[in-house]
Formats: C-alpha cells, structure tokens, sequence
C-alpha cells in the first residue's frame, strides 16, 4: 500500500487542471487547486484546515480571500523557511552545502559550513520578518544573525543566539556581502572576481553578457602568481580588446569585493600586498565610483534596476515558469499597480500576486 501511494501521481504531483472549460486558451484553477497553490508558495506545505474550508465553500476565487488568506499564511512560522528559499535560490546560496573548498587554502571552512548556511536563513528572516522586509533592507542591512564561531570569525562580538549582531566598523553589508555569496561564487583556493560580478549582474541586475563560447572566445585563467594580488593578475581581461568590453563591466564589481577571500573572511593583505577595493561601476542607476562592496550594495539597494529584477525574480520562483511574455503580464497586472512603498516589499509582493487573477488563471498547453 505504502508503495502504491508514493508511486501515484496524486501523491507525486500537484494538479493544475482547473474545474472549467477554457475560455481562451487559459482555464481557471478549481479552488482545492488555488488552496494548494496558495499554501505551497507561501508555506512550502500542502493546505491546512482554513484553506481547504475556503476551498469547499468556494472562496477561493475571490480575490479578497485570497489576499486574506495569503496574509495569515505568511504569518505563519513556516513561511520564513520558505521566503528564505526564495532569496537563497535568486542569489544561489542554497549551492552552499555542496561547495567545497581547499583545505590548506582554507582550514577553517568546513567546520564553518553549517554555520554558514544557518546564517543565510537566519538573517533573511531577520530582514523580512523582523525588519523592513524590503529587498534593499536584505542587500544592505548593517547586521547579521550568526552563531558564535561565524561571529567570532567575522570578528564581530556575539551577543546571544538568533540576535542581530552589528557589523560597526566592519565594512559588510547585507547578504551578499557574507560568507555563503562569498564562499559560492569564488574558486575552492582563492577568491573569484569574475563569478562574483558576473552573478551579481545577472542575478541582481538583470543585465546578461554574453558567455565567451558564444562569442568564440577561449578563456584561459591569468595563471597564479605569489607576487601579485587577484586584481593585478586580471588587470589583462582591460588590455585585451577582446575580453574588455565585457570584463570593464564585470570585473569592477568583483573587485570592490576582493577585501573578502574564497570563504568570505576579512582581508587586507593579499600575497604582501594591499588590497584594493574602489572601483568604476558601469550601470543604469548604479554606475560611478564606489570605494568597497559596502558601498556598492547601498547603490543597489537604492536602485530602480534591481528592484524590478528582484521583482523579475520573484514571478519566476512563485510561477516556476520564464518567458518575456509572462513577466510582462506580471509587471503589467500586479507589480505596476502596487503602491511604490510596497513594490519593494517581499510578503507584499507574495501578497499581491496571490490576489491577482493571474494567480489563479493557466494557459492551456
């Protein structure tokens, strides 16, 4: 019988069939099916017992109702888990558990990891549901939520368990800037200016370069050398015709965060040399000068660009779906008509498309 269940199709998928004949090639969720959508993006569970009493008595389609129940489920303690994966799969942080790094390079890491990880989820749920919960408030919060041996190797002082702890003079900001980004996006003995801007343009920014196997490139790393830091071996991707006009976009960004190594540690030495943070950012509403990532993240926390990428985002983790069409019809029936204030709010934004007709309307394949 146990076998029978877990190989069934009821068990292993959730329906989105609808209740009615199409109309236009798009069908109307059943409410037992809008109960579901409703309680799996919001809480990462099937529906409880006041969802599916809305559900028999037919609330559901209501858009009212679903904007009330979407608000009592993101009360709820397990929406933070699931909130928390929603900024960890944008920014790839949940790739922490499976990144591994040199032992001699880095000593310290693996019994860091798990500290590193709980620390993501820690801080996102600080930030969404004890602060702001703006995305800027993610991107450039002047706090963590980390245990005593992530604290003490962030040289922070620790206060008590599930705290905020201030950075003070220490020059991190928000989520990007810790140690899961860090560790992530660098190689497993030294740090990785190149992925690191290239993430953050694409995941944060929205703007996509074009990979080198496109343009026919073949990419040969600078090879290491003790007598220089990172940032003077990939001085050459500026001299090369070939690699500048991308790089001169990508690397500056990677480079106002070499003061952070492979595994997100402070640093202001590399190889016997200074580390050299400022840096030229190309961007819409982000470009200029910046001395470090600190201020760089204050940039694209303030940033029209990033807002609507985060925003971008987020359709596509509650829709699990892509595409230029969607999006628009995203941005042009839920996202431009929120209120500016709440446009930058996460449970807001989860709130508003759980309301629209959209979320509860499917095209017929």
């Amino acid at each position: 019988m146990v076998w029978a269940i877990l190989q069934s199709p009821n068990f292993l998928y959730v329906t989105e069939l609808g209740t009615t004949l199409p109309k236009s090639g798009v069908v109307r969720l059943g409410d037992y099916e809008i109960a579901a959508a409703l309680s799996y993006l919001l809480t990462g569970g099937p529906p409880d017992t006041m969802l599916l009493m809305a559900a028999q008595q037919g609330k559901l389609g209501n858009a009212a109702d679903r904007e009330t129940h979407a608000r009592r489920l993101i009360a709820l303690p397990a929406a933070r888990p699931q909130v928390a994966r929603l900024v960890k799969e944008w920014l790839g942080l949940d790739r922490i558990d499976g990144t591994g790094k040199d032992k001699t390079a880095y000593p310290k890491y693996d019994d860091l990891r798990p500290s590193i990880a709980a620390e993501s989820d820690a801080f996102i749920s600080e930030a969404v549901f004890g602060d702001d919960g703006t995305i800027t408030k993610v991107l450039t919060a002047d706090y963590t939520v980390a245990d005593q041996k992530l604290a003490q190797y962030y040289g922070l002082p620790f206060g008590a368990a599930g705290k905020r702890i201030s950075y003070g003079t220490v020059p991190r900001r928000g989520v990007i800037m810790q140690s899961a980004f860090l560790s992530v996006f660098a190689h497993d003995n030294e740090t990785a200016p190149v992925k690191r801007g290239n993430t953050i343009l694409r995941k944060v920014m929205c703007v996509i370069l074009p990979l080198p196997g496109e343009l026919n490139l073949k990419v040969v790393p600078p090879p290491p050398d003790p007598k220089k830091t990172t940032r003077e071996r990939f001085t050459q991707h500026s001299t090369d015709a070939a690699c500048a006009g991308c790089h001169s976009v990508i690397d500056p960004i990677g480079f106002s965060l070499e003061n952070f190594d492979g595994m997100g540690g402070l640093r202001t030495m590399e190889n016997g040399k200074a580390v050299v943070t400022d840096a030229e950012i190309k961007g819409a509403d982000v470009g200029g000068p910046v001395k470090d990532g600190a201020e760089l993240m204050g940039k694209l926390g303030a940033s029209d660009q990033v807002k609507n990428c985060f925003a971008r985002n987020l359709f596509r983790f509650a829709a699990a779906q892509a595409g230029e069409g969607y999006e628009a019809m995203f941005f042009g029936t839920v996202w431009d008509k929120m209120p500016a204030g709440k446009r930058i709010d996460l449970k807001e934004m989860l709130v508003a498309l759980a309301a629209s007709d959209m979320f509860i309307n499917r095209r017929v394949p």
